[in-house]
């Protein structure tokens, strides 16, 4: 096996950016569930682990496709699409609810429905978000999506992609 370092998580500090990174994420996967077909055992919902951060994957609407990054080097909401825009906005400093109304406001100038709730993202509070804590946390779980990746890699039978799962934030893999 390769050698794996983890970073140390046992401070309390990184606990408020784990609760944004993992609210970030939620909103990330609500908006993948209402614009991706549905697939067994619910992966429509989940994340994958990008080198930079958690993202959705393509999503298709009409003739566009966009995806979300959860950029956590550098520490930003960033989406793109196949033909060319691309917006992003800091963590830092910003409410759950301003981030959701920006990036739905954005989606719906590119002519991309996402019929998605606004209320299940109104709290105006700043979120907490220390990039030093997002990039250890960060770091733990490329870690272990590298240690589960490898594992699929040498099971026989079928897999299900390595995925995070935001309402848990939680890596998981289905053997």
């Amino acid at each position: 096996m390769s050698d794996y370092r983890f970073p140390s998580l046992n401070d309390t500090a990184w606990h408020d950016t784990r609760d944004t990174i993992q609210l970030v994420s939620q909103l990330m996967g609500k908006i993948r569930r209402v614009t991706t077909p549905s697939r067994k055992h619910w992966w429509h919902v989940s994340l994958r682990c990008a080198a930079a951060g958690p993202y959705t994957t393509p999503m298709p609407c009409g003739v566009q496709t966009f995806d979300l990054l959860l950029d956590l080097t550098q520490h930003e909401l960033l989406l793109s699409t196949n033909q060319g825009e691309r917006w992003n906005r800091s963590l830092s400093g910003a409410s759950i609810h301003a981030l959701a109304d920006d990036l739905l406001s954005y989606l719906t100038q590119l002519e991309i429905d996402v019929p998605l709730d606004p209320a299940l993202f109104d709290d105006e509070s700043p979120l907490a978000y220390d990039s030093a804590s997002a990039a250890r946390l960060w770091s733990a779980f490329s870690q272990i999506n590298s240690v589960l990746r490898r594992f699929q890699g040498e099971i026989r039978g079928e897999t299900s992609p390595v995925q995070l799962w935001p309402h848990n934030f939680d890596l998981a893999l289905l053997w």
